[in-house]
């Protein structure tokens, strides 16, 4: 499972290579505000997961944010996307930011 897409506030090297895993995603998407050539949108989304040897040894792990999605359709059908979602455990106090496409 691609580390930059299961939990977006934890850091990319927490492994979810295991014999057990759970992972769900919500996200709530606002319609597309057309600009000129270019589409916005935003969204907010909560995430929860984990991946442990076993399945006795899985626990609750989540994150919860928004993001900025921007398309220029007549280029490409891809959309450049910001997320920002702080995970919600002592463990990563921290907010991860994530910048990519697709």
């Amino acid at each position: 499972m691609p580390n930059d897409s299961v939990l977006r506030g934890y850091p990319v090297g927490d492994s979810w290579a295991a014999a057990a895993q759970f992972v769900g995603h919500i996200e709530a998407r606002s319609m597309a505000l057309k600009l000129a050539f270019l589409r916005l949108g935003g969204l907010l989304f909560f995430d929860a997961g984990h991946a442990a040897a076993d399945a006795s040894r899985l626990a609750f792990y989540s994150d919860a944010g928004f993001g900025l999605r921007c398309s220029f359709p007549k280029l490409d059908t891809y959309s450049l996307r910001a997320d920002l979602g702080p995970s919600r455990c002592g463990r990563h106090p921290a907010c991860r930011r994530l910048a990519g496409n697709g």
